[in-house]
């Protein structure tokens, strides 16, 4: 699998998991037009933090981060979508891209200042609620060396992909 040659390991939210009920301010919603400048930003923290290299050209430019969002055609529901918390001021973000059986949640980031306040676990259980909601499973990427983020999967139910992806609680 090439995500394990980069050193990423899968990891899915099996059915019979509950998702916790988080007692935390602020809300998810769609990032729209007026996020795009903290996005880039918070995109590029990502990459040179957990990849340790620049992002994708598609995530370097404002106007082509708001097509994408704004580009939600009811006959792909595929498109992945940017999401941001907002609690008062906008403190993290996450992205929950749409296949036909899964929903992989990616670019979950929490702006330094807010770190250690359950942000970043809000949003992964947010996102993985509504890849629940829309009927598939909740699947992310998380490089073995970052212990903080698995920790945190982990605390939300989420099972490490084994032999491949075959896991027997494992539908997508």
């Amino acid at each position: 699998m090439v995500h394990e040659a980069q050193g990423l390991d899968a990891y899915f939210l099996p059915p019979k998991i509950a998702l916790p009920s988080l007692e935390i301010s602020g809300g998810l919603r769609v990032a729209g037009a007026a996020d795009m400048p903290l996005v880039r930003e918070w995109i590029e923290d990502f990459y040179k933090e957990t990849l340790h290299t620049k992002p994708p050209d598609t995530f370097s430019r404002e106007d082509e981060l708001t097509a994408r969002q704004t580009d939600t055609d009811a006959r792909i529901p595929e498109h992945p979508l940017l999401f941001v918390w907002g609690d008062g001021a906008s403190v993290a973000m996450g992205m929950l891209a749409p296949s036909e059986k899964s929903s992989r949640i990616n670019l979950i980031y929490v702006a330094p200042e807010f770190r250690g306040r359950g942000y970043g676990r809000a949003v992964v259980a947010a996102l993985s609620q509504k890849a629940r909601e829309s009927g598939r499973v909740p699947i992310l990427y998380a490089s073995r060396g970052n212990t903080a983020a698995i920790r945190l999967y982990k605390s939300l139910g989420f099972t490490r992909l084994k032999n491949g992806g075959k896991n027997e609680d494992n539908p997508a």
